[in-house]
Order: C-alpha cells, then structure tokens, then sequence
C-alpha cells in the first residue's frame, strides 16, 4: 500500500504568502486587536487554498475573537507583554523551522499496522502550526475519518458561556511557554497504530477454553490515573476518533489528558480513526500543567514538570494507549449482547497486549501491567461491573503483571475488591470467568426484554453463586 505523506504548511502553493503574514506576527503591536486582524489575514491567505475568494472566504466573524477575549480578560500585564514578546514569535519560529527541519511523517492509516517516530523538536513545530490554523487540510479521501488538525474551532468556542475552554488554553499554553523559556526538548515522541489479525480475535469459544489464572488486581478507590506509576501503560479512555474533542469543546478524560499532555495533539495530525480491530500507543510524552475538577467544572491549577528519564531510544518512560468504547447510552441492553461483548473484550485485549513488532525501539520492551478505570462508564453509559471484569479477563488471558484499577469513588464498583477476592481464593480461571459473564449476560438481557431494565447486578450475582 503506498504511503500518504502528510502536508505542511510549507507544501502550500502560497507559503511565501503565508510566511509573510506569520512574520508579521513578530512585528505587531502587542494589543489584542492588532493580534486579531493579522491572524484573521493569514487564516484568509491559507483558506485561498480550499475556497475560491469569490465563495466569501472572509468570514465576517473572526474565529480569534475567543482568544483576544483569552488575552484581555485572563492574562496580566506582565503576561501579555511575554505573550506578544516571546511566546508568539517563538511559535512563528517553530512553524518556519519546517522549511528546513522535515521529518518523514505518513498518515497512520485504518488495518495498517505503523509506528511513527517523531523528535519532539519537530513535534514542537507540527503543534505551533496547528495552533495558529496553518496545517493543511487532510486529504479529501481520508477527511471523513481524521481528527480535526487545527485550532479555529477551539478558538471560537472561547466564550462566556464555556469558561472551561479557557482553563484547556492555558494548559496548552504551558507547553509552548516553557519551550520557549528553557528551550526545546530533547527525546522522541512515537505512535504506533496496533492491528489485531481477525485470525487472532478472541472468540467465546478461544475464551472459555482459557485455564490461564486471574492476574493481580489492584484496586484505587479515589486516586487520579494520572498519578499512577509511569512504569505502567495508562489507558486513554477514548474516542475512535483520537482526541476526541479536544479541539473542540470536549473536556471528558481524554480531552483533559491531552490538554495536559500537548504532544498527544500531534496524534490527530495523522492518525486516521480507530476500527473495533484497533489501539493506538502514544509514548515519550510528559504532562506541562494541571487542573482540578472534571468535565465543565475544569480549572486550571498551573504548570507541572516531571524528572523523568528517557530510556537508551530517547523516549521518556510514558505510554499511554487509547482504546474506544461503543456508546450504549440509550439502549444499555445492547452491552449484554455476546458479539458486543466480545468486541468490547477485543479492543481492550488489542489495547493491552503491547505487540510492538515494527518497532525496534520497543520490541524488546517487556508488556507493562496496565493503568485502567471505568471506560465507557460515564457520557456512554457503559455497565462499570461489567467493564471492569472484562478488562481484568483480558489483563488474565495476556499473562499481565497486574491490572491496576482506579474507581473514581464510582460506588458502582464498590464491590470489586469482595467479588475478585472471592474469585481468586476459588482459583477462578479465564474461562470460567468468561462462561459466567455469559451467564449473567443471558439473565440481564431477559431482565430488560421483560421490564427494560436491569434487576441483578453482575457483581451481585458472582457473589451470590461464586
């Protein structure tokens, strides 16, 4: 399959233009407005690759108005004398430096297995670009199925009425602010897209034949995921699409992780969504800042920084792996359904079996135990009992060395510790395990042909016939 090699901005037919106007962003009156008018040009300059002028490319309303709304209401004096001074035409830098400093980067592409190596000093200038909305459009062919690879979106909805937009643009600043202040990081970023042979799909049947014992299970009533040990692969609870909508309005897990963790962004320069089959691992990341609260409670807290060392490859020891789940809010009887279950059992299995094959930086990486918590459980209204036994069934069936699982003081999963205690004494197996989920499945589903809803918990009932 020949590769698609993704374009930057220094592909467009009018770069020298659009290197005019970014210049200019060094030279201009530190006001707002002034910000505002130069941004509004170059985004016209760049839309002339897309949009005939005659279509109307100038938009009466600017999509920058939800930034200069940023910097007059929330940055100092002092702030806004750096911003205009130094972080500006630092990101002006950033985004010429791709004239010279290119580095080979395809799309990551559906049912093909990739790994994408990146130097983080080149993913500096990918970010600056996305951020002042110059990267090229993605090709027609793979528009449908790519995340969105620009800001104005995220700018517009800087509003009033979506104070969190404002608490994420400050944790995206923090990144750029401290590259600019103590200078760009050393070490690689690398994303691989994992594909799961349908040879090698889990079925029921693969699944009860199992007499691989339960791993550890570690349970964390209250604790944050992202303060779990970095020695292990967290798990980005995700969108097929990655980053869900973080360039956007989105503020869940995975748009607050990458808010914090702004290399991740780089993902949705290239990364064409997830199938069932599929997980993609980010590592050599670190987190730039911080904030309380979730959803559309989000606050800023400040910046962060991590002593981490890379390994030999250059790569910081953070991995994270985003897996999707399937919305089942609205019909909950669908996740009690087999083939549901089993895709949800083969995303997490594709998820946690860490197959780094194409990678020589990682093939001899030992599979980490994994960083989970209730996935699906909140806006998708997944069932937490059973997507935490069907993820430890799966930590069981790839050998794991534990399984460590954070609660959200969710007391839906109150019992967990009880039932995989109960389990473990009664040497419960990976088949056994799964022929008695199915059992269940097959009671919760009568339950809500019968009365459209749920009467027996699954953890409830283990305990009870364990």
């Amino acid at each position: 399959v020949m590769a698609t090699p993704v374009a930057l901005p220094t592909d467009l037919a009018n770069w020298p233009k659009l290197k005019r106007h970014l210049e200019a962003l060094k030279r201009i009156e530190p006001n707002p407005e002034a910000l505002v008018k130069v941004l509004d040009d170059l985004h016209e300059e760049y839309m002339l690759n897309y949009v005939s002028p005659a279509t109307g490319a100038g938009s009466a309303r600017s999509f920058f108005t939800g930034l200069r709304r940023f910097i007059e209401q929330r940055m100092s004096d002092e702030q806004r004398k750096q911003f205009f001074q130094g972080l500006l035409p630092f990101l002006v830098d950033r985004v010429l430096a791709l004239e010279a400093g290119r580095e080979p980067l395809n799309y990551a592409c559906q049912q093909e297995a990739s790994v994408t190596v990146l130097s983080r000093e080149f993913v500096s200038s990918l970010l600056s670009a996305a951020f002042l909305c110059v990267m090229p459009q993605h090709p027609k062919d793979l528009a449908i199925s790519m995340s969105a690879n620009g800001f104005p979106a995220f700018f517009a909805a800087i509003q009033e009425a979506t104070p969190h937009q404002a608490e994420k643009l400050q944790c995206v600043l923090s990144y750029f602010e401290r590259l600019q202040r103590e200078g760009l990081p050393a070490g690689k970023l690398v994303v691989a897209r994992s594909v799961l042979p349908s040879k090698e799909l889990l079925t029921s049947a693969k699944l009860a034949a199992s007499s691989r014992p339960l791993c550890r299970l570690l349970v964390e009533p209250e604790a944050s995921m992202k303060d779990a040990d970095t020695n292990l692969l967290h798990v980005c609870f995700g969108n097929s699409f990655l980053g869900g909508g973080v360039l956007l309005t989105g503020v869940l897990q995975e748009e607050t992780l990458f808010v914090h963790n702004p290399e991740l962004i780089t993902s949705m320069l290239f990364v064409e969504a997830m199938d069932n089959n599929e997980a993609v691992y980010i590592m050599g990341y670190e987190p730039f800042s911080q904030s309380d609260g979730y959803g559309l409670k989000m606050k800023f807290t400040g910046q962060v920084r991590e002593s981490l060392q890379p390994d030999e490859a250059g790569i910081l020891p953070r991995r994270l792996v985003s897996m999707d789940a399937v919305p089942y809010r609205g019909f909950p009887a669908e996740q009690y359904v087999k083939q549901n279950l089993l895709r949800d059992t083969n995303k997490a299995y594709v998820a946690f079996r860490q197959s780094y094959k194409q990678c020589p930086e990682l093939a001899a990486s030992a599979p980490r135990g994994v960083v989970t918590g209730n996935w699906g459980c909140g806006a998708f209204g997944g069932d937490p009992q059973l997507k935490s036994l069907l993820q430890w069934l799966v930590a069981s069936q790839l050998e794991l060395p534990v399984l460590q699982y954070h609660k959200f003081s969710d007391s839906r999963v109150d019992r967990l510790e009880e039932v995989s205690e109960k389990l473990q004494s009664a040497k419960c197996t990976v088949g056994q395990l799964w022929k008695r989920i199915l059992d269940y499945c097959k009671i919760a589903s009568k339950e809500f042909e019968k009365t459209d809803s749920l009467q027996t918990e699954l953890f409830a009932h283990l305990l009870k016939t364990a």
